[in-house]
């Protein structure tokens, strides 16, 4: 087993807008190695908690990344460390895919050999090769997605490093807003599986999500956010309570157990 060490720290993180607490008191850390799940109804903080970890919406307590406030970096050696995939991505012109996935190669000086390899290898990761080459504003919603997190997945990748070899994801952050919302059982399916693998090779990820039994079998630890609040954490199995889950989305909730799997939630 890997040994995992803490990327991400939070303590008595808040958020407030005008007399609103949209975050009250979060705290915990994410590791290496692992991904964490932060789920919630609508509306209870999660996306505001990554706006917290992308540096947009952070007022009080401290976020530490590798053990250094977060306003401490500089933006450019904070984005070749974390990369955030945002819930609605703008595409307002007409950028050909290829050109929106090199965007994510942007803070690098590499020959574009370089840059194409990784292209070509995440392409392939996330089966985008038939949308190479076409118009961004021509793809549904759930291709646009890919893309994007196409793009993220290319930030983080080491300066000079070479494609077709194993990436050095230790010490990188990947902070996803609802990923595969738009997509459908098979991609959603393939995504998972794909970020699980990155896993595995030292990458932290975060990642919102809204549909809990998607996510609980790819995540190792999970967050359950309620008015603000972080009401549950820990081991993706151990949270996931009737209690807890009629208590954070405000309905009574059953548990169907699953084999070597975590509980799917139901109503």
């Amino acid at each position: 087993m890997p040994i995992t060490k803490p990327i991400v720290t939070l303590s008595q993180v808040c958020v407030s807008r005008g007399n609103r607490e949209l975050l009250k008191n979060i705290s915990g850390q994410c590791s290496s190695y692992q991904m964490t799940a932060i789920v919630g109804e609508n509306g209870c903080g999660k996306s505001t908690l990554l706006g917290a970890l992308a540096g947009t919406t952070f007022q009080g307590g401290q976020i530490t990344i590798l053990n250094r406030n977060i306003h401490e970096w500089s933006a450019k050696s904070l984005a070749q460390h974390r990369a955030v995939m945002q819930q609605q991505a703008l595409t307002p012109f007409s950028f050909l895919t290829d050109e929106v996935l090199l965007l994510g190669r942007s803070l690098y000086r590499e020959p574009m050999r370089q840059r194409l390899g990784w292209l070509q290898q995440v392409a392939s990761w996330l089966s985008l090769e038939p949308l190479l080459g076409r118009d961004i504003q021509t793809l549904s919603g759930g291709e646009k997605q890919r893309i994007f997190l196409g793009k993220a997945l290319m930030q983080l990748f080491n300066e000079g490093s070479l494609a077709n070899a194993q990436p050095d994801l230790d010490n990188k952050l990947l902070i996803l807003d609802e990923p595969t919302s738009a997509l459908d059982f098979r991609h959603q399916r393939d995504v998972m599986q794909r970020l699980d693998s990155l896993t595995r090779l030292g990458l932290t990820i975060i990642c919102v999500s809204h549909d809990i039994n998607l996510i609980s079998p790819y995540c190792q630890q999970m967050w359950i956010l309620g008015d603000g609040q972080c009401l549950a954490q820990g081991n993706t199995r151990d949270v996931l309570t009737v209690p807890t889950l009629s208590r954070c989305f405000h309905t009574q909730v059953e548990l169907l157990q699953r084999e070597n799997k975590p509980p799917l939630v139901t109503h």
